[in-house]
Formats: structure tokens, sequence, C-alpha cells
């Protein structure tokens, strides 16, 4: 009963052939208020033959008592645990002490657990749930709708009481099955019942939004107005994916409550569910008047969800006839004038050369807002045809590196090799980028350097090193009794600002205790050597890597909290996205205290130094601390 319930979905799947041939009532129980999904019942009553009868009956039951009429008495069998093995060893092994290879050790032993001397009943005992339960509530509209389905299909009644089964409180987006097993009851019932329904939802406290996904069922102006009202007066946003289940007639009545609300969140979320809206007509080859092209908003394409959020939108726009889309493309730009690269992500092959012209005139007006991978992948389909429209985009701005790299990434190697020879210009390099963009940038000025790993090994008396053993130190730091890790070393006569933190010094190398598990990342230690230190110890260049070093003065603005916009925000994210960096402040991936910070020293990732930092993590070096985060 407890596995049933904890796997019902495989469960259930694979026993189906015993589930259609067990009591109605078993299989109620079975499922009872477990984590099972509503397409896994509905899989296993299509595959019964219970009457509409029987269906009501257990749903009224359930309601009324809960799963308590439904309990299986039938004692459970639970597996037998395998007998221990034995050895002729047996006798020397009497130890109390656990040696963490045999069977006899509980860990809920010190909790107040199972000593063994019971046999787990207590512990499998399944709880009856009430008829309140959400589980059970949800289990009891379903009986209800398939009750519905098949007196239907027999010509029979379908008693008004059963009505008060139909519950709502847990219909998600993500429930495609019931959802549309709902509208199909819905349509069933008719028009008063079904409107007496949602009205009933919409009256709820909290779950007064799961009527969105049913609003077209017996299209009623009035029901829809009240509906969307309900919605406005609340202090959260619709849901958009709910919304979406409506067939187009409701995309005006979306679009006019869009218009009236205030609330972004609103406004955005009854743009979505047009899109939605939409796309599921488009996908089942329904049609629509062309007029409500007019509420396609390019803008609410939700690009950052990907997948079902956005597959089907795409596939909509592509199914449009040329006309119609091209037409909607060229309304957009105006709205996704603060993001253009939304225009690049819909285009087609078929795109006319002037909307090509449109399109990349307004990407380049916002050029600094592209950047990692934010073209998408659709310009990769274009040929030769995409070339002269880039140029002329491009026209006398600058090649600059970061959007060159993100058309190199977007288009098919031949057009971008192509586009490159066009130009007639020399592209930009990263360190000439970063330098443009942070001179452009007003306010007060902090030098950094930033680090790069060398391709090459370094000098056998260099200073500076990634990995291998640096000059000077004799004596490794130690934890826990073992040595640490050389993990690179800085050059601080490269470094003139971090070498004025420590007069006398001349080189500063990070030693950690497990590089390569990160467990004890804090406990490393960082060890300052003088000039006349170095020569205490060769150090070594085996498996190590040189250490590169460049100045830049960057905004003093780009370490501090919150969010930057333009060049500044572009000048933040080039140096968080370098391999290292000495000086400023740091750049956290998650929550620390902003601003420059003269404690700090440098912070890296594992593109400069190969150690186990979790998933895309840095380490920040401070004076006196060492931390790291990751996702």
């Amino acid at each position: 009963m407890k596995q049933f319930r904890e796997r019902s979905g495989e469960i259930s799947r694979n026993g189906l052939a015993g589930l259609r041939l067990a009591a109605l009532s078993d299989v109620i129980y079975l499922f009872g208020d477990g984590y099972w999904y509503p397409s896994s019942l509905f899989e296993v009553l299509d595959a019964r033959s219970d009457t509409p009868a029987a269906l009501f009956a257990a749903a009224n039951k359930l309601a009324e008592e809960g799963t308590a009429p439904f309990k299986i008495t039938v004692p459970q069998v639970k597996p037998e645990k395998p007998a221990p093995a034995t050895s002729d060893d047996d006798d020397e092994d009497d130890s109390d002490e656990y040696d963490g290879d045999g069977d006899d050790y509980d860990e809920f032993d010190g909790y107040g657990g199972d000593d063994g001397d019971g046999d787990g009943e207590e512990e499998d005992a399944i709880q009856d749930a009430s008829g309140d339960d959400e589980r059970v509530k949800l289990l009891a509209t379903i009986l209800t709708v398939v009750g519905i389905e098949r007196a239907h299909a027999a010509g029979q009644a379908i008693p008004t009481e059963l009505d008060a089964r139909i519950d709502l409180d847990r219909v998600y987006e993500s429930e495609a099955v019931l959802v549309s097993r709902l509208r199909g009851a819905m349509t069933i019932l008719g028009p008063a019942r079904t409107h007496a329904i949602l009205r009933a939802t919409l009256a709820k406290e909290f779950w007064y939004g799961k009527a969105a996904a049913f609003l077209d069922v017996h299209f009623d102006p009035a029901l829809v107005e009240e509906a969307i009202g309900r919605f406005g007066a609340s202090q959260y946003a619709p849901e958009a994916g709910l919304l979406g289940y409506a067939t187009p007639a409701l995309v005006p009545y979306l679009a006019r409550a869009q218009q009236q609300a205030t609330a972004p969140d609103f406004k955005a979320r009854f743009g979505e569910a047009i899109l939605y809206i939409l796309a599921r007509a488009s996908a089942a080859g329904e049609t629509w008047d062309p007029a409500l092209d007019e509420h396609v908003q390019l803008d609410q394409i939700q690009f950052s969800y990907g997948g079902s959020k956005v597959d089907p939108v795409l596939a909509f726009l592509d199914k449009l006839p040329l006309e119609r889309w091209a037409k909607i493309v060229a309304a957009n730009r105006e709205r996704c004038a603060g993001e253009p690269d939304r225009l690049v992500k819909v285009l087609r092959p078929d795109t006319p050369p002037e909307l090509l012209d449109l399109v990349f005139g307004a990407v380049m007006t916002k050029r600094q807002a592209i950047g990692h991978g934010s073209l998408g992948n659709r310009l990769g389909a274009f040929g030769p045809e995409i070339v002269a429209p880039l140029l002329r985009a491009i026209g006398d701005a600058p090649a600059e590196n970061t959007f060159m790299k993100e058309l190199e990434r977007a288009l098919a190697p031949a057009v971008f090799a192509a586009v490159k020879e066009g130009l007639g210009k020399a592209v930009e390099t990263p360190e000439q980028e970063l330098r443009r963009l942070a001179a452009s940038v007003p306010g007060p000025k902090v030098r950094i350097y930033r680090l790069r790993r060398g391709e090459d090994e370094p000098a056998a008396d260099s200073v500076a090193r990634i990995g291998g053993t640096p000059r000077g130190v004799v004596t490794a730091p130690v934890d826990r009794k073992e040595p640490m890790t050389h993990i690179l070393t800085l050059d601080l006569a490269q470094l003139p600002e971090l070498a004025a933190k420590r007069p006398g010094a001349r080189s500063l190398s990070l030693y950690l205790p497990d590089p390569d598990t990160g467990e004890r990342h804090r406990h490393g230690s960082l060890v300052w050597t003088s000039e006349e230190e170095l020569g205490r110890a060769p150090g070594s260049i085996e498996d190590a890597a040189t250490l590169l070093v460049e100045a830049f003065d960057v905004p003093e603005q780009i370490f501090g909290g919150g969010e930057l916009e333009g060049a500044a925000k572009r000048v933040r994210r080039i140096v968080y996205g370098s391999a290292g960096f000495v000086g400023g402040g740091p750049l956290w991936l998650q929550d620390g205290d902003p601003g420059v910070d003269p404690s700090f020293l440098f912070q890296f990732d594992e593109s400069l130094a190969s150690i186990n930092l979790g998933d895309s993590g840095v380490m920040y070096v401070f004076d006196g601390d060492i931390d790291w985060q990751c996702h």
C-alpha cells in the first residue's frame, strides 16, 4: 500500500491488468490521498468498466466520509529481509562497535526509532483521510468526470448534486489531461451547471484563479467579464498558462483587460495568455479572425523558460501566412525596442529583405544588450541572403567584440565569414572593448588586473604561476597535519596596488587543502613571500601554467549593488566573466556585501585554476578570509 502511493504512476502502468479486475473500492483506496498524477488515475479508470452510478456513488461517499469506507482490510504482505550472511569468522566478530560494514547498525536507534524488535507496522500504517483533504477531493472529481463521460455516452441523466463533486482547487497548467477532461465534462453538463461551478470557484478566497482554464466553456460574455474583474481585483496576477487553455474567443477580452490593467505583472500575464491561446488553437488546426493578430505581443514570449512555454508559440508564428506574420513582427518593433533580439528569435527563412533591415536596424540600436546567446539559433538557417542586410545595419558602427562574437555564434560559419569580410574594418579585441566601454562610463574609476591562463608553462625564474610549486616557499602550510596544495601565485611586482597592502612582499601564494573535493576550501591559506625569500627554494614549473596579468581602469559602480544599465552593465558582465581579477571588490555569484572592498584581494573561477568549485563556482580571496559560491 505504502509503496503504491509512493510510486503510483509506475505501479499502476505495470499493474494495469490487475487494477482492471480489482474492486473499485480497492482502486480508490490504493490511490487515496497519495502522490499520484491525475493522468495515472484516468488511465486506470479508462481501462475499467465501472458504471456511472458506481463512480458517482464512490465520489459522494469520498466527499462525505473520506477514504475510511474504502479501506483495504486484507493484511499487507511485506517483503522479507534477506537473512544475514554467516561465515566461519562469526565467533570472532562479537564486538559491540560498528565497523562500518555490518548490517546490524541502525542510524535511527539514537532517535527513538525502530530497535529491531517490532515489525514496522506503525511506520507503514496508512492514515485515513477526510473528504476535505485536497487529494481526496481531486480523486472524487476525477471519479465524477469519468462518470459524467460514461453517463453521457449511454444517454443517462447526470444528477445535479454531482456538480458539487467537481472541485477545481488542484487544477494546474501542467495537468493537461485533467484540464481537458474537465472541459469535456463541463461541456456535457451544459451552460447553467457549468457557469454555476465556475462562479462557485470564483467566489473562493484563494482558489478563484483556477476558473481561468474554463471561462470559454459555454461562452458567456457576462461570466468572462465577471471572472476577469475578479482576477483584476486580486493582488496576484492570473495564471497565463491556465488562461491559455481557452479558445481565441477569449482574446479580445484579455486584450481589453490588459489595456485597463495598471500593474506590470497583470499586463504581462494577459499578454502571455493570448500567445498560449493562439498557439494551442494553431496546434489543433483551428483558425481565428486575422484581426486578433494585433494582440500578438512578442515581448511576452517567455524565452527564458524555453520548452513548452516557447516552442508552441514559435510553431504557431511559423504556420502563419507570410503576410500576416511579417505584419506582426513589424508591429512589434516598438514593443520590443528594449529587447530587439526578440525579433531575431522569431525570424523565418522566408523573411522579406525589408523586414530583415528593420529587425537588424533595431538590433544595432541596442547592440550593447546583445550577449550570452541572446540572438538565438534561428539565424543559422539563413544563407548568403542575410549578409547584405547585416552589413547595411552595421554600417559605420565599429565592429564591436561582443556583438561580433554573438553574430559568429548565431550565423552559419560561411555566412559569418562573408559578413566579416564585407565589414572592411578590423574586429575589436576583447581588451579594446573593455577599455572603450569603461572609459565611456562617467564617474570614478578603480584599477583592477584581469587574470588569464596562458598556454605555455612559465619560465623557471618567473614568480607568477598557476599550479606547480612557488618560489621561496620551503614548507607548504598544513591542514589537519597534511600539506596543502599550491593553487596559484601572484607576482606583486605586476600588481602595485596589491603590493602596497603588504610592504616588502614580492609574491602572494594561495594554498588549499582539498582542491579536488572542495570540502575545506575555506580552510585554505595565503603565503606572502619577500624578494629576499624567493631564493630560499627554487619552486617548480612541473604541471604549471603561465599566469597572465593586464591592468584596466573600470568604473567603481560596477562593484556596487543594484542593477546597472548600458555600458556599465556590460563592463560588469565582462569583468565578472573574466577567468579572474585582482582589486576593486568582489562580484558575487549569489549574495555578499557589494562595493569596493580594501580587504578584497582577488577572485577566480575554474577556467583559471582547475579546482572543484561546484556548478559555475567562483572563489573569493580576502586578506584573512577565503570564500566560494556556486549555483
